[in-house]
């Protein structure tokens, strides 16, 4: 689980400056917003095959999720676009305490989900989870990546510099 969650670490930490980069080749921004997080929803649908897929599959599902979920970091520079940059600093706090509370907000959830499914068998005096407890509770993750994904379709493009004056924003 912790080589997992490491590769999946790695595919954002690289794949954040390349989405910036492409973002500003392509001069687009909600292309590479939403074919991220259709990547991102493919992986984590992938992990859900009731098979168990062999570990290397697995290691490259999670670095395609974090290489697909990393495109959220163009939220940032969409914001700015979209408000100018009088009210990017207002954006950028409304956008970090969203990702900030949604980590803390899930860890939460799938506690409770957890819970809910729980059939009440202890190990050692722990709670001992069935793989389905875990899959139920796990579901919330391509969910949340779905509604990303769902949003990312609803942005407007930005047209980084086409010169109109006010930052890209049309």
């Amino acid at each position: 689980a912790s080589t997992a969650t490491s590769v999946m670490l790695i595919g954002f930490a690289c794949g954040s400056p390349l989405a910036g980069w492409l973002s500003q080749k392509l001069q687009r921004r909600k292309m590479p917003f939403t074919v991220g997080f259709f990547i991102a929803l493919v992986g984590w649908l992938a992990l859900l095959v009731p098979d168990p897929l062999p570990l290397p599959a697995v290691y490259l599902l999670f670095l395609a999720i974090g290489i697909g979920s990393s495109v959220g970091i163009l939220g940032f520079v969409i914001a700015r676009e979209r408000v100018g940059a009088e009210l990017s600093g207002s954006a950028s706090a409304i956008i970090n305490t969203c990702i900030m509370g949604a980590g803390a907000l899930f860890q939460y959830m799938i506690g409770a989900l957890l819970d809910l499914a729980w059939d009440g068998r202890m190990e050692a005096g722990i709670p001992a989870y069935s793989p389905d407890n875990y899959q139920m509770a796990l579901l919330t993750l391509p969910a949340a990546v779905a509604i990303a994904f769902g949003a990312a379709l609803l942005v407007r493009e930005t047209f980084p510099g086409r010169g109109t004056g006010c930052d890209g924003v049309m």
